[in-house]
């Protein structure tokens, strides 16, 4: 917990960046990310795990304009940071 709170940011009305048109609800997550510089997001959503797809038409476009975010689930997340704290 004290190492997901050291790599936290708290960002407050992030402005709008990207859209999803496969779940409108969901942008605000991808707004979040983007306004606190997140270099992960952490989500069991299937469209957003989707964007990490780079072969569909959401996916390519986000690749290339958000290349440094990365969405996972949260057992690569913590996967991950195990391998990489």
């Amino acid at each position: 917990m004290a190492l997901t709170r050291m790599r936290s940011t708290i960002a407050a009305e992030p402005a709008h960046v990207f859209d999803l048109a496969l779940d409108k609800d969901d942008e605000v997550y991808i707004d979040l990310a983007i306004a606190a510089n997140a270099t992960y997001l952490t989500s069991r959503d299937r469209d957003l795990l989707d964007l990490m797809n780079p072969e569909t038409e959401n996916g390519a476009l986000f690749h290339e304009r958000f290349p440094g975010l990365t969405v996972l689930d949260p057992v690569d997340f913590l996967r991950r940071m195990r391998e990489n704290p």
